[in-house]
């Protein structure tokens, strides 16, 4: 529910999406960072609790009640996983432009602003910033690609200028609205954490888009030692196999086939597979 005041533009440039799963006391920090990058456009702020236990959307709304900023939704989902909590955030925004990202980063000054000129002055409806280590400035990735075994894998020599990356890390997302949704967002069949961005990013390369890196933009990402929820080891396995059915010929789903079929969980996630098998098509079949 919108909390109205005087914040409450009728038109929005920028929505501001944060999945949110028991993110504590970092999201407040990554809000601040986000109200204090410093900005000529008007923007919104849409937190998604996906089943949090710790109340931290509810003390972000505290806060941001406090301090009298008013551009703010809250949409709570149950379990879904980030791609489904970006999907409901965008399914509530407003702006022209829709910025993904974690609840736990620091937002650097003028991103919003530097990520619009990106897309205008190269005509491209995806962007992405650099993502460096909150406690370690050095360690920074330019995007991402995928190894032989189709794990994600951060490309770490930095571009001199623009240039196209295979991936956009989940937490810096950068897309016109139209785009969004022409591609019909992240795939909400799949489960729990993992692999969503990649889903994503493969899906707007075979619409004809391109994603486009600005190596002059930077968030600071912080990387957890653990998460504050529990992964299941199905999921991972799960959305792999649903994305090489999803894009991969028979050759390639083959090859990834051999890489799972010793996992403890592929026959479990085949069988699930097997019962989606038709909307997992439908949902992802380009024009």
């Amino acid at each position: 529910m919108a909390i109205e005041g005087k914040e409450n533009h009728k038109i929005i440039d920028v929505s501001i999406i944060i999945p949110c799963k028991n993110e504590g006391n970092n999201l407040i920090s990554t809000v601040d960072s986000i109200l204090n990058s410093k900005t000529d456009l008007s923007i919104e702020i849409i937190a998604v609790d996906d089943a949090s236990n710790d109340l931290c959307v509810e003390k972000l709304k505290l806060y941001l009640n406090k301090i009298n900023f008013r551009n703010f939704t809250s949409v709570h989902i149950n379990n879904k996983g980030p791609g489904m909590a970006r999907n409901a955030g965008a399914s509530k925004a407003k702006g022209k432009y829709l910025f993904f990202c974690d609840g736990h980063v620091k937002i650097q000054e003028h991103c919003f602003d530097n990520l619009v000129n990106t897309l205008l002055n190269n005509n491209v409806d995806f962007a992405t910033t650099t993502v460096a280590d909150m406690y370690n400035s050095n360690s920074v990735g330019y995007g991402a690609t995928w190894n032989e075994k189709l794990q994600f894998t951060w490309l770490v020599n930095r571009p001199h200028e623009n240039s196209e990356v295979p991936i956009a890390a989940g937490t810096s997302l950068f897309v016109t609205k139209s785009a969004f949704e022409k591609i019909e967002g992240y795939n909400n069949l799949f489960k729990g954490y993992g692999l969503e961005d990649q889903e994503i990013c493969m899906k707007a390369w075979l619409y004809g888009f391109k994603i486009l890196l600005n190596p002059k933009i930077q968030i600071a990402h912080l990387f957890r030692r653990e998460h504050p929820y529990k992964l299941k080891e199905f999921d991972l396995v799960y959305n792999t196999l649903c994305l090489g059915l999803c894009f991969f010929n028979k050759v390639r789903y083959g090859k990834l086939i051999e890489i799972y079929k010793n996992h403890e969980s592929f026959q479990m996630a085949i069988d699930k597979i097997e019962h989606n098998i038709c909307l997992l098509y439908t949902s992802d079949a380009a024009d």
